[in-house]
């Protein structure tokens, strides 16, 4: 009973610490870019690699333990935000142009991807705990899918949106 009581009281929380969470991110990169689409986009882009990655694991596993959003939550969202922060830098350092910033940084960013891929999936094949496969799973989906996909693709195709024709940085961006 005591532990059932524990988990609906951790699980009634998670939605309010993703939101404060998301909103603080959101806040400190307001801050940090002066902007407001940028961390928009941001908080975007993490939640979809959240979304999927939780989604993925759900679909190959069937139920979740309770265990697993909680732990993968805030390790997805700082790997995330690590690699988004490092490329968008990049690409505002370079004065909005997104093919130099990526041409730079995009290599190191799958490169990362990959090796903590491999680390993360190694804890999949290497345990017989459901929880810890759960988690493993999850994570290698996110790192894979938001280094490969969301930071190479998706994040310079945004940018780039938020760009006027003449290449020149919108105000907005």
């Amino acid at each position: 009973a005591i532990a059932m009581d524990t988990v609906d009281l951790v699980m009634g929380h998670l939605p309010k610490m993703v939101v404060i969470t998301l909103v603080i991110v959101f806040c400190l990169l307001g801050l940090w870019f002066r902007s407001f689409i940028i961390p928009l986009r941001s908080v975007l882009s993490m939640s979809l690699t959240l979304s999927v990655a939780l989604g993925a694991t759900v679909l190959v596993f069937g139920e979740l333990s309770w265990l697993v959003p909680i732990m993968a939550f805030s390790i997805i969202v700082g790997l995330a935000l690590d690699y988004d922060v490092f490329l968008v830098s990049r690409i505002v350092s370079m004065k909005g142009d997104v093919a130099a910033g990526l041409a730079s940084t995009g290599h190191i960013v799958v490169a990362a991807g990959g090796i903590m891929a491999i680390a993360f999936g190694g804890l999949l094949w290497s345990c017989s705990s459901p929880v810890l496969q759960q988690w493993s799973f999850g994570i290698t989906v996110a790192v894979l899918l938001d280094t490969m996909i969301v930071r190479i693709s998706l994040v310079p195709i945004l940018i780039g949106w938020c760009q006027s024709p003449e290449g020149e940085e919108d105000a907005s961006f």
